[in-house]
Order: structure tokens, then sequence, then C-alpha cells
């Protein structure tokens, strides 16, 4: 069961077919919006996106879904959500397309030394360290948002066991198109979910 946290662009209408088509390769999925975003109400903010997500993994748990059988995906904002979750949370596996490091390392890239105003927010690769679950980091070696290098970098902060998937001539926005990443995304989660038994925490 994948629970997919969408990025800060997005909401889970925009992303209808994708979702689809995981489906069709036997894939459970649960998406939501965060507060603020689609039809969910409220104003988003980094601490209140943890907790919608958080409440989403919860959910799954109470309607009987195994906590070891829960991958924790997202893609850009959504991959860092993803992250923080698996820190607080027994899930499956935890895997992430086009995500950064922290916040602050992808305004540096766009806008130099003012970049450092993000602080701290989203520390995906400080958590990533903390993560026991299985890791899986796919990014498009054309990224013009995030940059390829830091999808690099937040893999290396990974434990083992973990895949790197190079999404080749890939931009931020088509990543998740490619059918190779999800062939890759739906392999990597029934193995994870395997590896660690449904039984387990």
């Amino acid at each position: 069961m994948l629970l997919w946290s969408h990025g800060n662009a997005g909401n889970i209408d925009s992303r209808r077919a994708l979702l689809g088509a995981l489906a069709a390769r036997g894939l459970g999925v649960l998406a939501y919006d965060y507060r603020g975003y689609g039809r969910s109400e409220g104003s988003p903010s980094e601490p209140g996106v943890y907790l919608d997500a958080a409440a989403a993994f919860d959910d799954l748990v109470a309607r009987g879904t195994a906590p070891a059988s829960i991958v924790c995906f997202g893609e850009s904002l959504g991959g860092a959500v993803s992250i923080e979750v698996a820190t607080r949370r027994p899930c499956g596996a935890v895997g992430v397309v086009s995500t950064f490091t922290r916040l602050a390392d992808v305004a540096r890239r766009h806008y130099g030394p003012l970049g450092s105003l993000a602080g701290d927010r989203f520390d995906s690769r400080a958590r990533l360290a903390r993560v026991s679950a299985p890791v899986l980091v796919a990014h498009g070696d054309q990224d013009e948002i995030v940059p390829f290098e830091l999808g690099e970098r937040l893999f290396a902060a990974a434990a083992e066991p973990k895949r790197f998937v190079r999404i080749v001539g890939a931009d931020h926005n088509d990543a998740l198109g490619r059918s190779a990443l999800l062939d890759a995304l739906a392999g990597f989660a029934r193995e994870a979910v395997a590896r660690r038994g449904p039984g387990r925490g």
C-alpha cells in the first residue's frame, strides 16, 4: 500500500492518471491533500503537512492495514513529508522522487545567499539518516528545480538497504511520467514489504 504525498504545486486530482497507473501495477494507493490543498480546509504549514500525513498513515492502520505493509511515497515536497512520517511511524519502506536535501539547498541554487533565509525547513537529509526502513530515491538528471546533485546527496544520507534510480532525460515535472520509474517503484514496494513481512512493525 502506497501512502502518497503530492508535491507543492499539485493535489490528488492532478495525479489521477498516475495513481491509476500505479493501481494497474498491483499497488493499493491512498492519496490525500494537505490542509489548504484541493478540498482540504485550513492553511498549509510545515508542521501541519506532517500532521496530515501522519493522520493518513494512522487512518490506514485503523482500517486494518499493517504498518509494515505501508510504503510512504512522495514527490518533490511530498518526499520530505514522507521521510518525516517514516521517522515517526513503523512503515515498510520510503520512496521519494525529485526530492531535495533541505529547502535551503534548493533556494540557494535559485537565489544565492538569500537561500539561507529558508533556515532548516524541510530538512530531509537529516531526517533520512534516522529512517530504518528500505529507501528508494529517484531523480531526473535534467531536473531544473531540484538539481540532480541534491537527489544524490539525499540518497547518500540513507542507510542500507537503499536504491537509487536515475531518470535519464527527465526534468522536475515529468519524472513520474516514465513507465520505467513506475515499474521500479512497484517492484521496490513489493520487495520491501515482503522483506519486512506484513506482521512486523
